[in-house]
């Protein structure tokens, strides 16, 4: 079994190609790029340099309001001379506060998907 078999047997949930602007919990930067979301996780390209098994805050913007969601970094590629492209798996928090995000997260997020406002990622 080959690196991205492996990548395709743990996901989970559907990927969609949304447009939600994105932030780390160490800045926004006006390039960062999100190319894919789950409910477990995303694909996005930043700057800020990060390593396999960081965890981060994720910030998501959506038009209503912004989310923030805590996760571990899985994979980390070089996209160019100045970002990083990262794979990242929502983590389960207990507090309250994160149990709240990831829960309006999820009905974003279907919202998107019902809209059609949502791509889905062929495997």
């Amino acid at each position: 079994m080959g690196k991205q078999d492996s990548v395709s047997e743990r996901r989970q949930e559907t990927r969609y190609q949304v447009a939600v602007p994105i932030g780390t919990d160490d800045c926004f930067h006006n390039n960062d790029a999100l190319f894919n979301l789950s409910m477990c996780g995303a694909c996005f390209k930043t700057p800020e340099p990060y390593e396999a098994g960081d965890m981060i805050l994720l910030n998501f913007f959506f038009t209503s309001e912004s989310l923030c969601m805590p996760a571990r970094i899985r994979w980390k590629k070089t996209a160019d001379a100045q970002a990083y492209t990262y794979g990242v798996e929502f983590f389960c928090s207990h507090s309250t506060f994160f149990i709240s995000q990831r829960r309006q997260f999820m009905e974003h997020l279907s919202t998107l998907i019902v809209s059609h406002a949502a791509e889905p990622i062929p495997e």
